[in-house]
C-alpha cells in the first residue's frame, strides 16, 4: 500500500512543479512590457509591415502599433519591406526604411540616436522656436550633429556610411577630424577614408 502511495505521490508532485513553472514562464513571456520610469519622447505615426520595439530593461521584442508611444532608450527596428515613422514631441521626424535599427535617448541638452543599421531620415529643417535641442546621431566612431536640418543616413553591408544633407547643415566628427556639410552635399565614410561630394543633379519629381 505504501509503495502504491509513493508511486502516485512522486509523479503528482513532479506534475505540479512542471505545471507551476510552465504557467509562470507563460505569464512572464506574454505580459505587457513597460517603459518603467523612462521619459515619453514621441509616438509612432506610421508603420508599414513589420516593425518592433524593445524597452531598455527588456529582452523581448514587441510588435509596434500605430500611435504607440515611444520612450527614451527604446530600440526600434524594421524588417524586410517594412518602415516606420517616429515623431518626437519637439516636431522632429525620424523615418526608418526596411531592415533598419536605432536606439533613441533623451537628455536635458540633446536628443541622441544610436544608428545601428539600415537607412534613416531625420527631418527638422522646418522646425521653429528657440531652445531646440541638438540632435546627435552616433554610428560607431562617427557623430553627426544637427540643429534645424534634414538629413539622410545609410549604412551598407560593408559598413560604409553615406550621409546626405537635404536642408540646412550638419557637423560630422570622426576621431580628431571634424567636417561641416552643407545642403546638397554628400559624405561617404569608409573604413580608411572620408570623402565629400557635391550633388549636382537632384530629382524633383
Amino acid at each position: 500500500m505504501k509503495s502504491l502511495s509513493s508511486n502516485f505521490l512522486v509523479p503528482a508532485i513532479g506534475g505540479c512543479v512542471i505545471v507551476t513553472f510552465s504557467l509562470l514562464f507563460y505569464f512572464d513571456y506574454t505580459r505587457a512590457a513597460t517603459a518603467g520610469n523612462q521619459k515619453e519622447i514621441g509616438t509612432i505615426t506610421f508603420k508599414q509591415q513589420s516593425a518592433q520595439r524593445k524597452f531598455q530593461a527588456q529582452v523581448i521584442w514587441e510588435e509596434v502599433e500605430q500611435s504607440m508611444k515611444v520612450y527614451s532608450y527604446d530600440t526600434i527596428r524594421t524588417s524586410e519591406r517594412s518602415g516606420a515613422i517616429i515623431k518626437l514631441h519637439d516636431g522632429t521626424e525620424i523615418k526608418l526604411s526596411e531592415n533598419s535599427m536605432i536606439l533613441l535617448s533623451f537628455s536635458k541638452d540633446e536628443i541622441g540616436i544610436n544608428f545601428m543599421r539600415g537607412s534613416i531620415k531625420a527631418k527638422r529643417g522646418d522646425l521653429k522656436g528657440k531652445g531646440l535641442k541638438k540632435l546627435n546621431i552616433i554610428s560607431k566612431k562617427m557623430k553627426v550633429s544637427i540643429d534645424k536640418s534634414d538629413i539622410s543616413l545609410s549604412k551598407d553591408k560593408s559598413n560604409e556610411l553615406n550621409l546626405t544633407i537635404d536642408k540646412g547643415d550638419a557637423k560630422i566628427k570622426k576621431g580628431d577630424k571634424e567636417t561641416t556639410l552643407k545642403k546638397n552635399q554628400k559624405l561617404v565614410i569608409s573604413k580608411d577614408d572620408i570623402k565629400v561630394f557635391n550633388i549636382t543633379l537632384k530629382l524633383i519629381s
